[in-house]
């Protein structure tokens, strides 16, 4: 948390960005970002194995939640994109983020 909060010099300077090097902040948010990726994979991959679950009942098909839509959506050959589990990710991340705001907004 402390490295998401506030702001750093290269964030006043951004020609400085050698800064983050040299103060380690670049280590910190590459290990943070690896915590993150693996903490949403584990949420992918809980809702894939839920999901191979023999068939599901009516209750349990109207509880689904966007990362059961989306990984539908993954499986599907229909879609001229391909949603990726990168892109999962990102709509994870920015949903949660609105979450967050709803919480600390006052």
């Amino acid at each position: 948390m402390e490295t998401s909060s506030g702001f750093t010099v290269c964030d006043v300077f951004p020609s400085l960005t050698w800064l983050h090097a040299l103060s380690g902040m670049t280590a910190k948010i590459q290990r943070m970002y690896h915590e993150v990726d693996k903490m949403l994979q584990s949420i992918i991959d809980a809702h894939k194995v839920s999901g191979e679950r023999a068939e599901k009942t009516e209750e349990e098909a109207e509880e689904e939640d966007l990362v059961d839509v989306l990984l539908k959506l993954q499986q599907s050959e229909e879609l001229e994109l391909s949603v990726t589990n990168e892109s999962v990710k990102a709509v994870i991340m920015h949903r949660s983020k609105h979450i967050f705001n709803i919480f600390t907004d006052h």
